[in-house]
């Protein structure tokens, strides 16, 4: 922009020039995304709760701001792009695929134990993944395209040297459309991709690693309740059948199919995407993990079913390990193995796992993810077989909000309390309560110096001084250097004086 201004300035009108550069702006000029675990120097992505302070730290400073992710990109592109006079709005994909390859599908790569073997691939599913949409005509495209576009500021793939997404029609990529360009293939692989697992195998004479076996395909385990926030409701908004197909239909098929042939497939890809999933050999059916809390036990079941008339014996291997809420592996935590365990002909077994507080305390990443790993070893013929499963901890509901007036007057300071208690088995230290609320307080951190014992409760006050009428939200966010993100929200209604 800087070296052709007199260009920037004559598509100033056009939309879809505009929400293509305003998300790389943010990336490159307001915003620095930081997903290193290690936020000194900065504010943790977590802390945020607005656009507000972002803005006016870069509109002072003139600098990036510290630090940014996903939500935090979303949240800043709607805000700039609203402003200028675009319909737009952040949009939630949950399980998430990240295509690093074009092929559409995202793959794993494990040895017969497991173990995910690294550096083979950088593909991934992010927990969650938080983009834009912003509604505008398509005149530079086909008939048929107009409406909502998907745009994306986090700087996750380069297109052209830049860290820029979309505008990507939604239409484009529910049917598959993945050569209309403006990384419409990126959006698609991200909500309709297919999890691929290959069992590989070290070469003896050169150490490198050859794919033996395709271990599973996962043909629905990514893009889930794909959701943005209804108008005028603190609910959502299910946007999942605006980006595809019911999921294993006969058009959703198509659309993959479609998307997957003008990808970059690998070449042992074709050979093995077609087999059939199941009645092959070994099924594994990991029951998912029922609710927990930062500070339980995790416990779970794994199924296994011999999907042959044959009796087998097998040996089991399942392995935690903590991972990133980006998919990748972070701390190994835990292993588990069982031998010479008995399935006969068409029979099933079930095999317990579990993992307590002490094994995965002070293992985990911020978001408190995990990935389960079981492979499956036939013992008659070598063969082997594997399943995964990713899930989360929650946070316990450990955090309130008193006020005691039922509604608050512009200009007039009110003292608000906020109490919490310590929700882990350990001593929980290095304490931070952040308080805010548009149109109520500017965001105030206040520092707690006492550690607080398993079970302690802790009260603190702090002032606020309503500045706009109007049924406003006050937010709180506790963090510590044991656990994160513990947070309570309010409904304060705001008044103007009589």
């Amino acid at each position: 922009m800087a070296n052709n201004p007199n260009k920037w300035m004559s598509r100033r009108a056009n939309p879809v020039w505009v929400s293509r550069v305003i998300p790389y702006m943010i990336n490159e000029l307001v915003l620095v995304g930081n997903w290193s675990g290690d936020y000194s120097g900065g504010t943790s992505p977590t802390t945020w709760n607005g656009s507000v302070k972002i803005l006016t730290e870069h509109f002072e400073t003139q600098r990036p701001v510290s630090f940014g992710q996903c939500w935090v990109f979303s949240g800043v592109v709607t805000s700039a792009l609203r402003a200028l006079g675009i319909p737009t709005r952040s949009v939630t994909n949950f399980a998430s695929a990240h295509d690093t390859e074009g092929s559409m599908t995202i793959d794993k790569y494990i040895d017969e134990d497991g173990d995910e073997v690294d550096g083979l691939s950088s593909d991934s599913v992010w927990n969650f993944h938080v983009w834009n949409e912003s509604w505008m005509k398509r005149p530079d495209l086909p008939q048929g395209y107009d409406g909502w576009q998907a745009v994306d500021s986090t700087p996750q793939e380069e297109s052209l040297g830049l860290y820029q997404t979309g505008p990507a029609p939604l239409t484009a990529i529910k049917n598959g459309e993945v050569y209309l360009g403006f990384e419409t293939g990126f959006v698609f692989a991200e909500v309709n991709a297919d999890r691929v697992t290959w069992i590989v195998t070290k070469d003896r004479n050169d150490g490198n690693y050859v794919v033996s076996k395709k271990a599973a395909q996962y043909r629905r385990a990514v893009g889930k309740l794909i959701s943005t926030k209804q108008v005028g409701r603190d609910a959502r908004n299910d946007l999942t059948d605006d980006y595809k197909f019911k999921e294993g239909s006969d058009q959703e098929r198509a659309a993959f199919s479609k998307a997957h042939s003008f990808g970059s497939a690998l070449d042992y890809h074709k050979g093995f995407l077609n087999l059939k999933e199941e009645g092959e050999g070994i099924t594994i059916d990991i029951d998912a993990v029922p609710q927990t809390f930062h500070g339980d036990d995790i416990t779970t079941n794994v199924n296994l079913t011999n999907d042959t008339p044959a009796p087998v014996t097998v040996n089991v291997s399942a392995v935690l390990y903590s991972t990133s809420y980006t998919g990748q592996r972070q701390r190994f935590i835990k292993r588990i193995k069982y031998t010479d365990v008995k399935l006969e002909g068409q029979g099933k077994v079930t095999q317990a796992f579990g993992a307590g507080f002490k094994d995965y305390h002070g293992k985990l990443s911020k978001h408190q993810s995990f990935r389960l790993t079981v492979a499956v070893k036939v013992q008659e013929t070598n063969e082997v077989f594997a399943d995964d499963i990713d899930f989360d901890l929650e946070n316990k509901d450990v955090v309130s909000i008193e006020v005691a007036e039922e509604e608050m007057v512009v200009g007039q300071t009110y003292t608000v309390k906020v109490k919490f208690e310590n929700p882990l088995p350990v001593k929980m230290g290095g304490i931070e309560i952040t308080l805010e609320g548009p149109g109520l307080s500017y965001p105030v951190t206040k520092p707690i110096s006492r550690t607080l014992e398993a079970g302690e409760s802790l009260e603190e006050e702090f002032e606020v001084k309503p500045t706009k009428k109007g049924l406003r939200t006050l937010l709180v966010d506790v963090d510590s250097k044991q656990i994160q993100d513990l947070k309570a929200s309010k409904k304060i209604p705001v008044i103007l004086s009589s």
